[in-house]
C-alpha cells in the first residue's frame, strides 16, 4: 500500500529559497565581527571559576549601554545597531541564569561601574525549569521547548533583544547531553528562533569531569555557529624566553563564517580587559580576574 500524499500544509512549512541565485547576496550581519554572528547560537566554554559569567555579563552590559567597546584594551568590538532596525531594536540584552540571584548581578554591575549605563535595557530572568524537556516520556525520548522556554522566547521578542545569554547550558537543556540527535534538535530549534527573531543566543558551558573544553557529545561544537573559550594558559612573558607564567586567554575556537580571529590575553578585575602577556600574567598572579582553583591548561602560547 502506497503512503498517503504529503499534506499541502506540511509542504508550505518548508523553507523555499527560490530559483534565482544570481542576485547579489546581502552581507552577513554580526553582533561581534568574526566572533558572534547576529541571530545565531554560539557557545562560551572553559574551566570552572575562570569568570565566564562575568565576561558574558560584561558583553550584555555593553550592548545595553549602546557601547561599541565591550572588551577594553583593543578587544573585538560590537557592531552598532543596524540603521534599518533603529525603530524596533533598543540595544536590549537578556540574561537568563539559573545560578546568580539578581542582587549578585547588581553587585557585579556596580563593580564594573555599568549600573547607570545599562538602564532598563539589561533584563534579568531567573527561569524555574529547563528550556528544553522531554516531549512526552510515554511516547519516546524526543525533546521539545518547555513552557518556560516559550515564555522566554516571547519575552526576548517583545523586548527586541539583540542577545540572550543562557547560563548555564546544563540547566537549560534537560535531556541527555551525549545524545547527538537530541543535541542537534535543541540547537537547531533555538538557532531557527534566533534567526527569525534576530536575537543571538550565547550558551555558557561549565567544564566536564573528564578532559575537554565542554561536556557532552561533540555535536555541541558542530551544531553551534561559533565556540569561544576562556581558559588558563602558560605564556612566555618575554624575559629571554625563561620566564613562563599562567594567564587568562579568550579565544574563538571555531566559527562557521570565515577564518578564526586572533585570541586575546585578558586580565583585570572587576572588568575584563585585553592585556599584553606580561601584564596578563602579573594580574593572574595577583589573583585578579578569576579564581585560581580553576583547572589549568598547560599549553604554551606566545
Amino acid at each position: 500500500m502506497s503512503p498517503p500524499d504529503t499534506p499541502e500544509e506540511t509542504i508550505d512549512d518548508l523553507i523555499e529559497a527560490g530559483d534565482d541565485w544570481t542576485g547579489k547576496p546581502p552581507p552577513r550581519d554580526w553582533l561581534i565581527p568574526g566572533w558572534l554572528p547576529a541571530g545565531r547560537v554560539a557557545m562560551l566554554t572553559g574551566p570552572g571559576k575562570v569568570g565566564k559569567s562575568r565576561l558574558a555579563l560584561q558583553l550584555a552590559a555593553a550592548i545595553a549601554a549602546g557601547r561599541k567597546e565591550w572588551l577594553p584594551g583593543g578587544g573585538p568590538e560590537l557592531e552598532p545597531v543596524p540603521k534599518t532596525d533603529k525603530d524596533k531594536i533598543k540595544d536590549v540584552a537578556v540574561l537568563a541564569t539559573w545560578e546568580d540571584e539578581r542582587e549578585e548581578v547588581k553587585r557585579r554591575l556596580h563593580a564594573m561601574k555599568m549600573q547607570k549605563a545599562v538602564g532598563h535595557r539589561l533584563r534579568y530572568v531567573a527561569p524555574r525549569q529547563a528550556l528544553w524537556i522531554h516531549r512526552d516520556p510515554w511516547l519516546g525520548t524526543g525533546g521539545d521547548i518547555s513552557p518556560e522556554g516559550k515564555k522566554l522566547r516571547r519575552y526576548c521578542k517583545e523586548k527586541h533583544a539583540r542577545l540572550l545569554i543562557v547560563d548555564p547550558r546544563a540547566a537549560a537543556y534537560g535531556l541527555n547531553e551525549n545524545d547527538r540527535a537530541l543535541v542537534r534538535a535543541f540547537v537547531s530549534d533555538w538557532d531557527r528562533w534566533a534567526q527569525e527573531s534576530g536575537c543571538a543566543v550565547l550558551l555558557l558551558v561549565h567544564p566536564p569531569k573528564s578532559e575537554g573544553a565542554y561536556s557532552g557529545t561533540t555535536d555541541w561544537h558542530a551544531a553551534v555557529r561559533a565556540v569561544w573559550e576562556l581558559t588558563i594558559r602558560t605564556v612566555d612573558t618575554g624575559d629571554n624566553n625563561k620566564n613562563r607564567a599562567k594567564a587568562y586567554r579568550l579565544a574563538c575556537l571555531d566559527t562557521n563564517y570565515g577564518p578564526l580571529p586572533p585570541p586575546y590575553w585578558v586580565g583585570g578585575y572587576p572588568k575584563w580587559k585585553v592585556a599584553d602577556p606580561a601584564e596578563a600574567a602579573a594580574q593572574f598572579a595577583k589573583g585578579r580576574g578569576g579564581d585560581h582553583t580553576a583547572e589549568s591548561q598547560e599549553s604554551v602560547d606566545v
